[in-house]
C-alpha cells in the first residue's frame, strides 16, 4: 500500500513539474468551471440510501473527465488532487 502511494505521489510530481499543464485553450472560463466543479463534486458529495446502508456518491469523476477531454491529463489529474487534499482537508 505505501509503495503504491509512493509511485502515485512520484507520478503527480512528475506531472506537475513536466510544466506541461495545459494552457486552458480557447475557453478559459470553461476550464476554471470545470476545476471548480471538480472541487465541488469533491466537497459535496450525494447521498444514496442503499438498503440498509447510506452511501456517498462522488461526481468529481465526472467533471474530471471531461477536463481530461478538453485539457489532457495534467490538468485532470492535477485538479483532481486538488480536490482530493480540499476534501481531506475540510
Amino acid at each position: 500500500m505505501i509503495a503504491v502511494s509512493i509511485l502515485g505521489l512520484g507520478v503527480l510530481a512528475w506531472i506537475a513539474a513536466s510544466g506541461n499543464v495545459g494552457s486552458a485553450g480557447d475557453n478559459p472560463e470553461v476550464f476554471w468551471i470545470l476545476v471548480g466543479l471538480v472541487v465541488l463534486g469533491e466537497l459535496l458529495p450525494i447521498s444514496v440510501a442503499r438498503k440498509n446502508e447510506e452511501e456517498e456518491i462522488s461526481t468529481s469523476t465526472i467533471f474530471a473527465f471531461a477536463l481530461l477531454l478538453t485539457e489532457g491529463v495534467a490538468a485532470a489529474v492535477l485538479s483532481l488532487a486538488l480536490a482530493g487534499l480540499l476534501a481531506y482537508y475540510f
